[in-house]
């Protein structure tokens, strides 16, 4: 609606640029220990074990979080001409989204 659309137009361009590129596995949190109990459930792993470096399921959520972003500023990407400078095609694409609605209004 029309509180979703504004929220969207003045979505920083700044948050957007790196929530499409985010990397959940290198990211801080402001406790170590939140840090590891989320990257080990995300993982399946238990939930105090030293986090792995990498991880197919890590992959699939940065995956999903950028298709997110990627979503939110769609229409500010339009607005400013630069859907394809930000990928933003391949992102939605790499997110595996099945269902896709843009409202232009």
């Amino acid at each position: 609606g029309k509180v979703r659309s504004d929220r969207e137009k003045s979505f920083p361009l700044e948050v957007l640029r790196a929530g499409l590129t985010l990397e959940l596995e290198k990211a801080q949190a402001s406790m170590e220990e939140d840090r590891r109990h989320i990257l080990n459930c995300i993982a399946g792993r238990p939930l105090d074990a030293e986090p792995l470096a990498e991880d197919p399921s890590y992959h699939r959520v940065n995956q999903t979080l950028r298709g997110i972003f990627a979503v939110a500023g769609w229409r500010q990407a339009v607005e400013r001409d630069i859907v394809e400078a930000l990928q933003l095609p391949e992102i939605l694409g790499a997110a595996q989204r099945e269902e896709l609605v843009l409202d232009f209004t």
